[in-house]
């Protein structure tokens, strides 16, 4: 008989997506049994996979709102530069190029964020709502 502690560590690495053969190596308990749990908790399986895929969504959607707060302040840097200047030989062209790199690399990230907020599951209900408050009525004349 195997522990509690053993099948949720199979649950774990199964969710995130390891074969039997190599859970059954890890936690040194036959393929066949891997097999009948696989069977048995094939609901919380699914269930932890779609928290690990929410997850991983979030820290790639955290990585590119980063990247886009970067790109904008140096864009903002590039921007006071350029207001600064004529626009009269190479320095200037130089970071003009600069300005229209980082302008272009910031416009490909907000497409490729906007795509991820497009495939983001919809928000849970609050655990709690509040009933709607009365409309104030205005005191008699």
């Amino acid at each position: 008989m195997h522990t509690q502690e053993t099948k949720d560590r199979f649950l774990e690495l199964r969710a995130k997506g390891r074969s039997l053969a190599d859970i059954a190596d890890a936690l040194n308990v036959s393929k066949r049994t891997l097999v009948d749990w696989n069977r048995e908790l094939q609901t919380e399986i699914h269930a932890l996979r779609a928290v690990e895929r929410e997850a991983l969504h979030h820290r790639i959607l955290d990585t590119r709102e980063a990247d886009i707060d970067l790109l904008a302040s140096i864009q903002k840097k590039i921007s006071s530069v350029l207001a600064d200047r004529d626009l009269v030989g190479l320095r200037t062209k130089e970071v003009l190029r600069l300005y229209l790199q980082f302008r272009h690399e910031a416009e490909k990230i907000a497409r490729a964020t906007e795509s991820l907020y497009d495939n983001l599951p919809p928000s849970p209900p609050p655990s709690n709502p509040q009933p709607p408050s009365p409309p104030e009525t205005p005191p008699a004349p």
